[in-house]
């Protein structure tokens, strides 16, 4: 009978995982998921090839339903900046003489726009707006001025356009810090809000 070598790994103990090593590994993960975003979002502005990207930072979005944590946030944060400069770019605009498949690319921004604010408003009144909250209202707010700034009369002052929604989110939100927020940054300080 020929002799068996026992594994490398017999006879020896596993160590424990401490704190500290648990720790790094956590701070590990949530700077490659930084990472990973931010990458994201560089090859979306990059290229109009990247904007299946779009659709990735949402799920990342929406992984975690209305309890956001912090990799939710920043990407939300990132599809903001996305979308404020391809609105400033004019990729919203449906021209008469674009091309089928122009047409077909902007009508998909669009729907990805529209799932992003509502996946926004959700956060803004949902359980976890007691700790973004402030975030969600400053990144809906600032997509008002975008919208308002570029979209012309398909803007965020519509009747029910974003504005509209973002005034009845944060009147239903269960967080009376994001109303005062409101009040103090938006309505008090600007007329057309007023």
């Amino acid at each position: 009978m020929p002799y068996i070598e026992p594994a490398a790994t017999a006879g020896k103990k596993r160590k424990r995982e401490t704190k500290a090593s648990t720790a790094k590994s956590s701070a590990r993960k949530e700077d490659d998921s930084q990472a990973r975003i931010l990458l994201l979002e560089t090859q979306i502005l990059e290229s109009r090839q990247h904007y299946n990207n779009i659709a990735t930072l949402l799920s990342i979005l929406k992984k975690q339903g209305d309890a956001a944590d912090e990799t939710d946030i920043l990407a939300a944060v990132a599809l903001c900046r996305v979308f404020c400069r391809l609105m400033a770019a004019g990729s919203f605009a449906e021209s008469r003489g674009s091309l089928e498949t122009e047409l077909v690319i902007t009508q998909w921004l669009k729907e990805r726009y529209r799932e992003y604010t509502e996946t926004i408003l959700g956060l803004l009144c949902g359980s976890g707006s007691e700790k973004y909250g402030s975030t969600c209202l400053t990144l809906l707010m600032r997509l008002v001025k975008e919208e308002s700034a570029h979209l012309g009369h398909e803007g965020a002052w519509k009747p029910s356009g974003l504005f509209e929604h973002v005034v009845s989110s944060v009147l239903s939100a269960d967080n009376d810090a994001v109303r005062e927020e409101f009040l103090a940054k938006f309505v008090n300080e600007y007329d057309d809000i007023r």
